[in-house]
């Protein structure tokens, strides 16, 4: 499974256009986080964190365009105790964007798989105990271009790994992004 991801990106480089189409952004944003409750995280609540990274856009025609990202995502949860649960990793999803074409806006849709790598976990001020350090998940979310150059999304991430054999939550996490893009799709 590891082995997927890696190959995802190389088919989409290459169906990709020449680098002089392509596009770069800069994202950063809030998340808010939580999991599924399991009995090692009962009462799970959301918790606000931090997201950004970088994205690429390869366009595969007028409305429809390749994105590969890289963001760093904080997610997790508040324990009924005000004890927290802390899952801090780099995301790794590959979109596929849905450009609509409606004239003065440039609304957009995208969903696609994502790999997850874990870089902290913590529970009750604990690490968590044999965690999986890759996990799969999937992404969906909407979008829209202000000024060609400044883009507003909202995104889901469902992750379809659970943390670990104990701990049995899969985390879920909602990302408020702000892109600031540049390159030739602008």
């Amino acid at each position: 499974m590891r082995q997927t991801m890696p190959a995802l990106l190389l088919v989409a480089f290459a169906l990709a256009p020449s680098a002089a189409e392509a596009q770069f952004a800069l994202k950063g944003g809030l998340s808010f986080g939580s999991a599924t409750e399991s009995a090692y995280l009962p009462d799970l609540s959301t918790k606000t964190g931090f997201a950004g990274g970088l994205s690429f856009g390869l366009p595969l025609g007028s409305v429809v365009e390749l994105r590969p990202e890289l963001l760093y995502v904080q997610k997790g949860g508040k324990l009924a105790n005000d004890d927290s649960f802390t899952l801090n990793e780099i995301n790794i999803p590959l979109l596929l964007q849905l450009d609509i074409p409606i004239t003065g806006l440039m609304p957009y849709v995208y969903a696609g798989p994502q790999g997850e790598l874990e870089l902290k976990c913590t529970a009750f001020d604990t690490d968590c105990v044999d965690t999986s350090s890759f996990r799969w998940g999937a992404v969906g979310g909407v979008g829209i271009r202000l000024a060609k150059v400044i883009s507003i999304e909202g995104r889901y991430n469902w992750t379809l790994s659970e943390i670990s054999s104990d701990i049995n939550s899969k985390p879920r996490t909602i990302l408020l992004l702000v892109g600031f893009h540049f390159g030739a799709r602008q």
